[in-house]
Order: structure tokens, then sequence, then C-alpha cells
């Protein structure tokens, strides 16, 4: 099932697109798009081999994905990536009291040799 919502009366603009699913061999259920914030959000039900449960994606910048608790082994609740800067992943580990990391890509380069 398909509904939009427009932002006009002469049903020009979409301000948001729901669409319901059933039986998809990926458990997707719903998948909400914002096409004026250039935004998806989409929901998984449980039995998924990745463990996801929400994927919100902004095309060309960021990317949130999210797990279900006892889905991970690793304990991560949340991984969110900005395209071509960091990748922060979100963990409920008590034991070693870790609550997030996140590294940076950094381009290295190497120093020039002038010859006199």
């Amino acid at each position: 099932m398909r509904t939009t919502t427009y932002r006009d009366l002469g049903r020009t603009i979409p301000m948001e697109i729901l669409e319901l699913f059933k039986n998809r061999r990926d458990k997707l259920f719903r998948r909400i798009r914002t096409p004026l914030e250039v935004k998806v959000h989409e929901s998984f039900a449980p039995g998924r081999t990745s463990g996801i449960s929400e994927l919100i994606d902004i095309p060309g910048r960021k990317r949130l994905m999210k797990f279900y608790l006892t889905a991970r082994l690793d304990g991560k609740n949340k991984i969110q990536k900005v395209k071509g800067r960091t990748c922060i992943a979100y963990m409920d580990v008590v034991e070693i009291f870790i609550t997030h990391f996140s590294f940076k890509r950094v381009s290295l380069s190497l120093p020039r040799i002038f010859s006199v």
C-alpha cells in the first residue's frame, strides 16, 4: 500500500510517501520517503539475518543503521556513517565500559623531496 501526502492542492509536490509491505523476503515492512529532505526511512521486522531494525538514509551524505538488541553478538545497537568522513558505532557493552567508538579517514600525503 502506498500513501502520498502532498504539499499543495494541485498534488504536484509530494511531502511524504509512505509504503507498507507484507511478506517480503528481506523483512522490510515500512518505507517512508521524504523527497523535500531527500531522506528514506526503512523499518524491518525481526528475523532479518543482519539484525537491522531501521535504516535511515540521506543519499550521498549520511546513513544511520539501528539494530535489534539481541541480534548482534558484538553489542552494536547503532551505526552512523557520514559519507567520506566518519563512521560511529554505538555499542551496548557493559563489561568493558565502551559506549561508542569512531574512526575518521585521513588522507596521508608523502613529504616532497626537492632536488637542488
